[in-house]
């Protein structure tokens, strides 16, 4: 009979420094965990769950919402267990979540349940405490069952990773025994309570695709944009996640020298004010000492300049130097004929993955409207299209600018521009 084993999961994102205001109002958007095998049965039919301390009930939910099967008992005080059962009744696995109100020493937890949820819990306690906990869940297991928690995990040096090593300093201030602790010592203190074995486990980003960004919620939040292995921008969003993290994806297609399968994303919910509790400047401030998030100082997040800045020289370090548009991009939206320069303006303008800025004046209005295009054939390159639009205005110049395309009636040089097609 198959020994329940303890799962580690480190992510020092999952809290870094809002970890203080994580209770209820921090919440996690994203749980790999349940897509890896060693982790969670293959294809549950009907997994029991328990989920220790759970607050705002997502792990649990999480899992219940990707899982039809999986039935969630929250185990927290009765007040907040009122918050994570509106949300299970949001997420629509109101049905599969069951409240088990008291307090986690004290409360029978009864089972047996297939896993054991400890999420952010661990560090509040000293390791003693920490075994009569993991106790209570090898106890609450059905044999082969598993106990998953998440939490900072430092290397057994105890002083990288950074976030991690300096979470310690938190406990210190903020609880009566809490620390944080190597795997190796999760590892005994599992092994004294009567698990078999611990493994430790990565949450790994996902892919920045539009399937990805279409499981999240439309929620403000933290983000962190991956590219390969190495952490490249820390951003916020205001409003929504995916909304943000959509025109990530957008502008990234639109780029030379990267590829959108190199990028991916972890991200937080945020349900406070974010300009109050400023997460973004603190992960920004956090990463940027360790050498990360370079592309939060050149450039990345801007969205239009302005006309001012068309004329600023770009550096070779800016994004726009080291990923510049891709003017080759091919407008399959855009069908052979004849066309209104208005029209083609419009049409690139709504579907290019980069800027297009034209003038808006009446007086260019009449004339875009006025010119005719044609074009030849289908699915052609952005360039040629604007090549088109050029040799129809001849008062007008097109500039392909590293990160972004304008149109004006003028005839100047730009220190970073490139005139395509004719200009007066």
């Amino acid at each position: 009979m198959a020994e329940p084993v303890l799962l580690i999961s480190s992510d020092p994102f999952l809290g870094a420094s809002l970890e203080a205001v994580a209770r209820g109002r921090v919440q996690v958007a994203r749980l790999d965990l349940a897509r890896r095998p060693v982790a969670w049965p293959a294809e549950p039919t009907a997994t029991v769950v328990l989920d220790v301390a759970a607050g705002h009930g997502l792990f649990g939910i999480t899992l219940a919402s990707r899982y039809p099967g999986t039935h969630v008992t929250a185990l927290d005080w009765a007040s907040v267990l009122a918050v994570a059962e509106e949300n299970a009744r949001a997420a629509g696995v109101a049905d599969r979540f069951r409240r088990l109100p008291g307090s986690a020493f004290e409360v029978n937890w009864g089972g047996p349940y297939d896993v054991v949820l400890l999420t952010n819990f661990l560090h509040h306690f000293d390791p003693p405490t920490c075994e009569t906990i993991f106790r209570k869940a090898h106890a609450a297991l059905s044999p082969g069952g598993r106990c998953v928690t998440v939490e900072f995990v430092p290397d057994e040096n105890r002083v990288t990773p950074a976030p991690a090593a300096t979470f310690t300093l938190v406990m210190l201030v903020t609880t009566k025994s809490g620390d944080v602790y190597t795997f190796s010592e999760y590892d005994r203190m599992a092994r004294n309570a009567g698990f078999a074995q611990s493994e430790m486990l990565e949450l790994t980003p996902a892919p920045l695709t539009t399937t990805a960004l279409d499981l999240l919620q439309k929620r403000p939040g933290v983000y962190q944009l991956y590219k390969g292995a190495d952490l490249v921008y820390v951003g916020s969003a205001a409003k929504t996640l995916p909304g943000r993290l959509s025109r990530h994806l957008q502008k990234i297609r639109g780029r030379r020298n990267v590829s959108i399968e190199e990028i991916s994303f972890t991200c937080l919910y945020v349900d406070e004010d974010l300009t109050v509790l400023a997460p973004e400047e603190r992960l920004i401030r956090l990463f940027q000492d360790e050498g990360s998030a370079p592309w939060n100082t050149n450039g990345f997040g801007n969205n239009d300049p302005g006309r001012r800045r068309d004329e600023s020289l770009v550096l070779e370090k800016h994004f726009d130097a080291l990923y510049p548009i891709a003017l080759d991009w091919p407008c399959d939206t855009i069908e052979p004929g004849l066309h209104s320069a208005a029209a083609l303006l419009a049409e690139l303008k709504a579907t290019l993955p980069f800027l297009l800025r034209y003038d808006s004046t009446a007086k260019a209005a009449t004339e875009f409207a006025a010119a005719t295009v044609e074009v030849p054939e289908e699915a052609m390159e952005a360039e040629q299209i604007l090549e088109l639009i050029a040799a129809e205005l001849p008062d007008y110049q097109v500039t392909a600018l590293p990160g972004y395309v304008i149109v004006y009636r003028e005839a100047r040089d730009y220190p970073s521009g490139r005139v395509i097609g004719a200009a007066y």
